[in-house]
């Protein structure tokens, strides 16, 4: 067998999965050791399901599968519930639409192509809206902008969110929008677009490999 041969740890490395998964045996301190992390996990990302819930364990260097994690998290009441949304976007108008000019473009690199969104943070007496640019290539926040009002300046300024910001004021929900877009988005929450890396994670390594390739044709 290949374990005869060559070491676990590297055999390890070779196939992308924590030493953890080869030497893993189930056991009840097992699991309960990893519903307490599933709960951690829950607690710090609220809107994760059960797949960038196994995702998450699996960085953490956890064995298990999509079927165990989805088990444990209904066992736990830890799956998302579906919310209703205030619409922001009005399809039915008579004014002019402007044409997907990227319906044709392959998007291969970073800074290629932006695109922007708004969306509305509830707040206790109104609604907050936030605008955020994003790199579509690696989902990067290229920036953001908070305010009060849906109207053509927020959009604007907002050149060169969680959900759960519920109560509080507009600059609370700044603050606190802004440290999710710049610290957990970015660097701690994993997307499944980005075979479950984080923005940051994704980027730098697509990086990384464009200035391996760009040193080898150099040689």
């Amino acid at each position: 067998m290949l374990k005869e041969e060559y070491p676990v740890r590297l055999l390890c490395q070779i196939l992308d999965c924590a030493p953890s998964s080869y030497y893993y045996r189930s056991t009840k301190e097992d699991d309960l050791l990893l519903r307490e992390e599933i709960e951690r996990i829950a607690m710090e990302f609220p809107r994760y399901g059960y797949r960038r819930m196994t995702a998450e364990l699996r960085r953490r260097g956890y064995a298990v599968n999509h079927k165990r994690a989805l088990r444990i998290m209904r066992e736990e009441n830890l799956l998302v519930q579906v919310r209703g949304y205030l619409k922001t976007t009005l399809s039915n108008h008579h004014l002019g639409k402007y044409p997907n000019l990227i319906k044709d473009i392959q998007i291969v690199r970073p800074n290629q192509v932006w695109c922007g969104d708004i969306t509305y943070i509830p707040l206790k007496r109104e609604y907050a809206y936030s605008a955020v640019l994003m790199d579509v290539f690696t989902r990067s926040i290229r920036g953001w902008e908070i305010s009060g009002s849906l109207d053509e300046q927020l959009t604007s300024i907002c050149g060169e969110a969680d959900k759960d910001v519920e109560g509080g004021s507009i600059q609370d929900a700044r603050r606190r929008i802004g440290y999710f877009l710049e610290v957990v988005y970015m660097h701690k929450r994993v997307l499944s677009a980005l075979g479950y890396l984080t923005p940051k994670e994704f980027e730098q390594r697509w990086r990384k490999r464009a200035n391996e390739v760009e040193r080898d044709g150099q040689v």
